[in-house]
């Protein structure tokens, strides 16, 4: 994802970005919901081996893909050695560390994350009926999709204003959801934080992709992704076990509203200050 990521800013115009990243986000979260349920439908037709195959056979084709994309980024001819990579990894750390923009999307992504991770933690048990489950799933990833078609046409402007939005939006919908677990209301709930976690991941993506450079794009976007994922993981493991002590329902409570804690705490965190 972050090698993926980083070829955005080479393909396309500095204006195209943002519509680029929600495009991007649009694939992922669109696979996310159909793969699934064409893998089930293999699997339930020709078995799992089946669909191994084809898995591998698809990944086969991104490879022939890439290798055919007309991309000729400058080449570095140095030897890659386990001291350059050392000192290239000690060197992306100190970049993130070294002007407030990039400290403040480290935590910003990570403070939301962390927060945000007991809607994909808990889902399962709020809704544990199968079927329930699955619709509710889709609900999310629709409101996700909205929210990406919405935010491509916002372009780079106001980021902190729209991240500090879908982080009030996601907390309200979060806090309401631990209040009922009525697939009728819940349904449109998770809509609602669909695409708000996409107004808050999203913000932080452009801002990264537009305010990165060349030579520390790469890192800093790995660094983005790396530190989202342990916050989303984090954050599950702890809103699990806040639910085993109490309930799912309370757990979502107290999450929703942890959400409008960061929020107070990291509105003036700017994302979206320009590098010197």
């Amino acid at each position: 994802m972050p090698g993926i990521a980083t070829l955005i800013p080479d393909l396309v115009r500095s204006e195209e970005i943002p519509a680029a990243v929600s495009l991007n986000g649009i694939a992922q979260n669109s696979s996310r919901m159909l793969g699934p349920a064409i893998a089930g439908a293999l699997i339930a037709a020709a078995g799992v081996s089946v669909v191994l195959t084809l898995n591998a056979l698809i990944m086969v084709a991104i490879v022939v893909l890439f290798l055919r994309l007309a991309y000729a980024p400058p080449q570095d001819h140095t030897a890659l050695t386990l001291d350059r990579f050392v000192v290239a990894v000690s060197d992306g750390f100190r970049f993130a560390a070294s002007t407030s923009w990039k400290r403040n999307i480290l935590i910003r992504l990570g403070s939301f994350f962390a927060c945000s991770a007991a809607i994909p933690a808990l889902m399962a048990v709020r809704f544990d009926d199968s079927q329930t489950y699955g619709v509710m799933y889709a609900c999310f990833g629709a409101g996700s999709l909205l929210g990406l078609v919405i935010i491509g046409q916002l372009g780079h402007e106001r980021l902190d204003r729209r991240l500090s939005f879908g982080l009030f939006l996601c907390g309200l919908c979060i806090l309401m959801l631990g209040l009922t677990d009525g697939p009728l209301w819940a349904g449109p709930l998770l809509a609602g934080a669909g695409a708000s976690w996409i107004f808050c991941s999203n913000s932080i993506m452009v801002s990264a992709q537009m305010q990165l450079t060349n030579e520390m794009r790469g890192r800093g976007l790995s660094l983005v992704y790396a530190v989202g994922t342990a916050c989303l993981a984090g954050g599950g493991l702890i809103w699990g076990a806040i639910a085993r002590a109490t309930t799912p329902g309370q757990a979502l409570l107290v999450s929703g509203f942890s959400l409008f804690v960061v929020l107070s705490l990291t509105h003036r965190l700017s994302i979206a200050t320009k590098p010197s």
